[in-house]
C-alpha cells in the first residue's frame, strides 16, 4: 500500500498540485466529462485537455493522458446509447477505422513538431486547438441551411454510396465518410481532443444526422480512435495513468446521469448546448495561453 501511495503521489514535470490532490480534482471533473460525453457524444477531451493544461503539465503529456481517459468514458457511453437505439453501427465502423489511422497519425505529427520546434510548439498547437474549437462551435450553433433537404455528403459526387438505415439517411458518399474519419482522427490526435468536438459537428453538418443518433454513433467512433491513439501515446511515454484513471472513475457516474437528460432534451437545445460547451472550453484554454504569454 505504501508503494502504491508513493507511486500515486509522484507528480509529472510542471504539475502545480500534489498528485493525490490532482487526482481528486480530475475525478470530480470526470463526473462532468461523463455527463458531457453521454449528452453531446464527446469523449471529454475538450474538457480534460484545458484542465490538465491549467494544472501545468507539458502539452504532449496532457494530450496523451486526455486520450487515455477517453477510452473508458466512451466505452461506457456506447453501451448505454446502444440500449437506447442511438447507434448507427455502419457509420461507426466506417468513421472509426479512419479515426484509428488518423488519430495515430495526428499524435505522431504532434510529437514530431514538438521535437522540431520545442520553443514554439506549445503555443502553436494551443492556438490551433482554440481556433478549431471556436470555428466548429459557431458552425454547429448557427447550422447552415441544407439545400433540397439533403446533406453535403448526399449531394457530393464521390462514386460509391451507402445507406445509413439506423440514421434514416440514404445515398451518402462512402469516400466522404472515410475522409471525415481520417481528417477528424488526425485533428483529434494532433490536439488531444478525443474526436467528439471534431466529429459531432462534421456528422451534424456534413452527413445530416440528428443530434441523438450523432451522439451515440460518435461515441463508438471516438472509442476506436482513442484506442489507437492511447496505444501510441503510451508507447511514447505520454500518458499519466493515475490522472487518466481518476477521470474514468468520475465519468462512469456522469455517463449514467447524462443519458437520462438526453431522453428529454429538444433537438435545437441539444445542438446549441453542444456549441456553447465547446466555445467555453476554447475560451478557457485561450485565457491560459494568454496568461502564460504575459507572465512568461
Amino acid at each position: 500500500m505504501d508503494e502504491l501511495l508513493q507511486w500515486i503521489n509522484v507528480a509529472p514535470d510542471g504539475l502545480i498540485l500534489p498528485m493525490a490532490w490532482a487526482c481528486a480534482l480530475m475525478a470530480v471533473a470526470g463526473v462532468g466529462v461523463g455527463i458531457a460525453s453521454s449528452i453531446f457524444g464527446v469523449g471529454g477531451g475538450f474538457l480534460v485537455v484545458p484542465m490538465l493544461y491549467l494544472l501545468g503539465m507539458p502539452y504532449g503529456l496532457v494530450t496523451g493522458t486526455s486520450i487515455c481517459s477517453i477510452v473508458g468514458t466512451t466505452a461506457s457511453g456506447v453501451v448505454t446509447h446502444h440500449r437506447e437505439g442511438n447507434v448507427c453501427t455502419r457509420t461507426m465502423w466506417i468513421l472509426g477505422l479512419g479515426a484509428m489511422l488518423g488519430g495515430a497519425g495526428g499524435k505522431a505529427l504532434q510529437l514530431a513538431y514538438e521535437r522540431a520546434y520545442p520553443a514554439t510548439s506549445e503555443w502553436v498547437l494551443g492556438v490551433g486547438c482554440v481556433l478549431v474549437l471556436l470555428a466548429l462551435s459557431a458552425l454547429v450553433f448557427f447550422k447552415p441551411h441544407r439545400p433540397e433537404g439533403k446533406s453535403f455528403m448526399q449531394r457530393i459526387s464521390l462514386g460509391w454510396r451507402v445507406d445509413l438505415p439506423a440514421a434514416r439517411i440514404e445515398g451518402v458518399a462512402l469516400l466522404g465518410l472515410i475522409a471525415i474519419g481520417l481528417s477528424g482522427g488526425l485533428m483529434a490526435g494532433l490536439f488531444g481532443l478525443g474526436g467528439g468536438a471534431i466529429f459531432v459537428p462534421l456528422m451534424l453538418l456534413l452527413v445530416g444526422m440528428d443530434m441523438k443518433t450523432t451522439v451515440g454513433t460518435k461515441l463508438g467512433v471516438i472509442l476506436m480512435g482513442a484506442l489507437a491513439t492511447t496505444a501510441y501515446s503510451a508507447y511514447q511515454g505520454q500518458v499519466c495513468l493515475p490522472l487518466a484513471m481518476s477521470v474514468l472513475v468520475g465519468s462512469s457516474v456522469g455517463v449514467q446521469l447524462g443519458i437520462r437528460i438526453v431522453r428529454i432534451l429538444p433537438e435545437g437545445s441539444h445542438r446549441r448546448g453542444f456549441a456553447i460547451l465547446i466555445a467555453s472550453s476554447a475560451l478557457a484554454m485561450a485565457a491560459k495561453l494568454i496568461y502564460k504569454a504575459l507572465t512568461g
